[in-house]
């Protein structure tokens, strides 16, 4: 946590002088990813350094550690560092995509689709974005909904779809009820 704010290991290479230590140490997962809900992985930290007069080396050092997902946050097992090398973290990002569930259902006698989300969280509100397959690989936005509500709705006529049309959510965004969606 970081001023009460869900925080992680950033996986990008951290400029020096960052992290309040000369040489920051961040996660580099190259072809690697992080575990999968409920497991561990041995991944590579990678501490970023520039020798004097030369060019920035963001994996000059690197250190083994263990991530786990424990599905809501990360927990690392980290190595202790060498001279002026730190580890870093930064607050996580406010906005979080969800997996929706699309359903079809009758709403005052009419179609509509029904995009639900997430189980209820106060103060946060809820970014959907609806598209259909125009050609396949390219889709069109059209419908956008910001709600308090867990799902969202969708009618389905002409002005938004057509026979035959494949409709999908392209994103889900909650955040702040406050907060701009991104």
């Amino acid at each position: 946590m970081i001023n009460n704010t869900p925080a992680e290991m950033p996986t990008r290479c951290i400029e020096m002088n960052k992290c309040g230590t000369q040489a920051p140490v961040w996660l580099s997962l190259r072809s690697e990813s992080l575990p999968a809900p409920g497991e561990s992985k041995h991944l590579m930290a990678c501490a970023t350094w520039q020798i004097f007069g030369g060019t920035k080396d963001c994996c000059l050092f690197r250190i083994p550690i263990t991530v786990r997902n424990c599905i809501k946050f990360f927990v690392y097992l980290l190595q202790p560092t060498q001279g002026c090398m730190g580890y870093c973290a930064e607050e996580k990002l406010p906005s979080l995509t969800l997996q929706p569930v699309i359903t079809s259902e009758l709403v005052r006698g009419r179609a509509h689709l029904k995009c639900a989300y997430s189980s209820p969280s106060w103060g946060l509100s809820y970014t959907v974005l609806w598209s259909r397959l125009v050609t396949p690989g390219k889709q069109e936005q059209i419908h956008q909904d910001t709600t308090l509500q867990t799902c969202s709705y969708l009618e389905i006529s002409s002005r938004h779809l057509q026979l035959g049309d494949t409709v999908m959510q392209q994103r889900v965004v909650r955040h702040s009820a406050g907060s701009n969606p991104i």
